[in-house]
């Protein structure tokens, strides 16, 4: 219903009777914890659906329903909360209702106005004001695309030469608005946001500023709450191309497309309604913010405020976040951002300054980015996303480098074992850090003598100095192992023949081949899923085709010695540091979760056996893991993204702090100790590996050490892992959606993961990619049928022609369908549509 307000008519603002409680003091937060009262875990909002939010369960059965954005009390996806169980389950109508007549969910158009002349003449008329603030004040120059590139930035992605995103109010379609606007705004660079973003050095200070301060609240008894859980998880201890997963979702490409019930399959109800309850369940509300991890941060797009004005210009600008989970924000209006509301599609990025009106944040604008559906602007919207520092490395850090060219001391040499006559190869060539062929390297090593069985006769850790003989690739490794002719074998540095060096990599995959079945054999866990791969035009840094990456022998060759060095080291670290071991755990998923898939999948003819990781693992070999035929490799596929989804996530920790052995343990590989050693140059938690590992072998006491501090420092390296590696699979969309648009079109195929009503959620075979299908508006007639949970769609197909017969199809799990991958409709979203194809039969 619409009110008049002089000459318009403009929709009611959402009820604002609800206000958000006062977090509890920290005191009596502290005390609920112990006393079981309360419980943290790490809070989960449902992509598609933003009204609910998750927590694990401390005892590890179902999750908490966190209901509503009260309930949520300001906390974001990923913030780290405390939360009190409420008594019985509650609709909390009102505030969804409320909240649902903001224009923020993904299911709900902007909140505009009913399209009646007289609010066209309104809108009209206040497009004019803007337009005429805009001529007067800003003086605009319309902008075209290599303006907006060079907005943007350069178009190297790498940290040196690229350009940081302009400050907003100096590149708003190439606006000259002056100092004093700038002054006025506050905007920042990228390096003084993520000052401004995160400040891991006091926690304490951060958390209040962003928080008001906590009032005092009566506690709440809540039983059989004993240990906290983490709730969003990564299986990826190897080199193998793996899945991010959450107990919700099945994947980070999963989370924007369905809805899991927990049993592992697609809850059908969610797309006809998602606020639908079945039956009861656990609910809870968020008291405490304990750590804030979400930047507060967004990036999005300016609309115009839905919801009245005072005057002949807005007072508000409302900020649409592209991501659904992020209410939208109200920015105040400025003369200065009126042509921000004549250029539509254009991304911004945005933080939250304050939260008290229920719906709308106040907000600020932070920079402009670029337009909508350019994939410079949304690599780069991605990044400030994720809080990559992507420009250019402060000078203190080139200060630390040493001086070109650089040779090793000799004073060094003679405190290192000298590996440099040994037949040393190496897929790492740069300068200090990596190994080029015939230059003297030095290195932290560990040594095994063995027998021709793969089984430790010796063990060395220490210091050495190492020269490669030869650079070789995978596919050179590859070839060897498949007695192939090494094709452009690199030149070979020192005394060494090609046959010396076929003779050593034979010798390593005998060896691998070994030391992989015993980890089988004692019960190690692999899923595994395509990774897409990019063949790119260099020039214009664009991809021009795309491939599954292949893992070949020669992969697992590296990864097994990678692994077992891993191993050694977590245990070296442990048994000096029992304290301060950084080690690398991931906890065994909930057996009552797996039960479920397995009762699940067993309606349709699968049977796994979910007792232990080993009898796991059986199961996935004899459902088609490693074949390369596509029935196969699709059954496979949503066996696995379906197995993803009760994992828990492998992360870092520090011994000292969860004190336990068991918890130290690794489930997919199936081990006590593990960490990670072999790659300092691109992971944190390997440096200070590096430093337990010297310690350990020097003898050195580590009292300056804090638990606090290591464990602070984990944490971090924990969300910085699973913020890469969403950015590097969204990127990867990105840009497979870019190939699309410029091809037109790409014919995949897909296995069908579940049924719904009017649509099905496929798994792209060859792309790792999962998506919704929609097959409502396709020249066909459809009847949806359920067995056992289970759904089947059987749809029959228009003639093609007149006087041939309809064709029929019915799909159904683990159907096999031709799909052909199209740009989306609106030009400004990098994106794509499945759209599904006719079969070429007659049924």
């Amino acid at each position: 219903m619409a009110k008049s307000i002089g000459k318009n008519s403009t929709p009611q603002r959402p009820n604002r009777s609800k206000t958000f409680e006062n977090y509890w003091d920290q005191k009596d937060v502290e005390e609920g914890l112990r006393n079981e009262s309360l419980f943290e875990g790490v809070l989960r909002i449902n992509p598609k659906n933003y009204k609910e939010a998750y927590i694990s369960a401390p005892d590890g059965t179902e999750d908490f329903l966190i209901e509503g954005i009260l309930h949520r009390n300001r906390a974001l996806n990923g913030d780290i909360v405390v939360c009190e169980m409420l008594p019985t389950q509650t609709a909390n109508k009102e505030c969804e209702k409320s909240f649902a007549e903001s224009p923020s969910s993904p299911n709900i158009q902007q909140n505009e106005q009913p399209i009646t002349p007289k609010n066209l003449a309104a809108a009209s008329e206040l497009k004019e004001n803007i337009s005429k603030v805009t001529e007067k004040e800003v003086q605009c120059v319309d902008a075209d695309l290599a303006a907006s590139r060079e907005v943007r930035g350069a178009k190297t992605l790498g940290p040196k030469n690229r350009k940081k995103p302009k400050k907003l109010m100096e590149n708003v379609s190439n606006l000259n608005l002056g100092a004093e606007l700038q002054d006025k705004s506050g905007l920042k660079t990228p390096s003084t946001m993520a000052e401004n973003v995160t400040n891991l050095d006091n926690p304490a200070e951060e958390q209040r500023k962003r928080t008001r301060r906590p009032r005092k609240k009566k506690n709440v008894i809540v039983e059989n709450l004993t240990a906290q859980l983490s709730a969003s998880c990564t299986i990826e201890d190897s080199l193998t191309k793996t899945t991010t997963v959450q107990v919700e979702t099945l994947s980070v490409v999963l989370q924007n497309k369905s809805h899991i019930n927990t049993a592992g399959t697609i809850d059908e109800n969610s797309q006809q309604n998602p606020n639908i309850v079945n039956t009861p369940r656990k609910i809870a509300k968020v008291v405490f913010i304990k750590e804030l991890k979400h930047s507060r941060c967004a990036i999005g797009s300016l609309r115009q405020w839905p919801y009245g004005q005072s005057g002949p210009l807005p007072s508000w600008i409302l900020f649409a976040p592209k991501d659904h989970r992020i209410p939208r924000l109200k920015i105040p209006f400025a003369p200065e951002l009126a042509s921000c509301l004549l250029q539509p599609n254009m991304l911004y990025l945005a933080r939250i300054d304050s939260w008290e009106d229920v719906n709308h944040p106040l907000g600020s604008l932070c920079y402009f980015i670029g337009k909508s559906g350019d994939i410079e602007a949304e690599t780069i919207a991605l990044l400030l996303e994720h809080e990559v520092d992507y420009g250019d490395f402060p000078q203190e850090v080139f200060d630390d480098l040493p001086s070109l060219p650089w040779s090793i001391p000799t004073e060094e040499i003679k405190k290192r074992r000298d590996f440099r006559e040994q037949c040393i190869s190496s897929v790492l060539c740069e300068h200090v850090c990596s190994l080029n062929p015939g230059e003297d390297r030095l290195a932290f090593s560990v040594e095994w003598i063995v027998n021709d069985k793969g089984e430790i006769l010796e063990e060395w850790f220490g210091r050495s100095i190492i020269r490669s003989c030869v650079k070789l690739s995978y596919d050179h490794a590859q070839a060897v192992i498949e007695d192939r002719e090494i094709v452009n074998c690199p030149e070979i540095k020192g005394p060494y023949s090609v046959a010396e060096i076929r003779e050593t990599i034979l010798v390593l995959q005998e060896l691998a081949g070994y030391l992989r079945k015993k980890r089988v054999d004692q019960g190690a866990l692999r899923i595994d899923l395509p990774r897409l791969a990019f063949s790119m035009d260099w020039e214009t840094r664009t991809p021009i085709g795309f491939r599954v990456y292949e893992l070949k022998e020669s992969n697992r060759l590296i990864e097994e010695f990678m692994l077992l060095a891993n191993m050694r080291v977590a245990e070296k670290i442990y048994g000096v540091f029992p304290a301060l071991a950084v080690l690398r755990s991931h906890p065994p998923p909930p057996g009552h979760k797996l039960e479920q898939l397995a009762d699940t999948l067993q309606t349709i003819g699968i049977h796994l056996d979910v007792t232990s990781s080993a009898t796991l693992q059986e199961s996935l070999l004899r459902y088609g893991q490693g074949s390369s035929d596509p029935i196969s490799m699709g059954r496979n596929l949503v066996i696995s993204n379906l197995l993803a989804k009760p994992m828990k996530c492998a992360s870092y920790i520090c011994s000292g702090v969860v004190k336990k052995e068991e918890k130290f343990r690794h489930y997919a590989l199936s081990v006590p100790f593990y960490t990670h050693f072999t790659s300092p140059i691109r992971r944190y938690p390997d440096i200070l590996v590096h430093r337990l590992l010297d310690a350990a072998l020097e003898q050195e006491s580590l009292d300056h050490w804090e638990q606090s501090v290591v464990k602070r420092l984990l944490d971090n390296c924990n969300s910085r892992k699973l913020a890469a590696k969403a950015l590097q699979e969204t990127h990867s969309e990105l840009h497979l959606a870019n190939l699309i648009r410029k091809s037109g079109s790409i014919e995949v195929k897909g296995i069908v993961l579940a049924v719904l009503d009017h649509s099905v959620d496929v798994v792209l075979i060859y792309l790792g990619i999962i998506r919704r299908l929609y097959i409502e508006k396709l020249p066909l007639k459809m009847t949806h049928e359920k067995y056992n949970g289970i759904g089947k769609l059987t749809l029959v197909w228009d003639p093609e022609s007149p006087g041939s017969q309809p064709t029929h199809q019915v799909i159904s799990v683990f159907s096999l369908l031709e799909i052909l991958l199209v740009p989306h409709a609106e030009n400004d979203k990098l994106d794509f549509t499945l759209v599904l194809q006719r079969p070429n039969y007659v049924q």
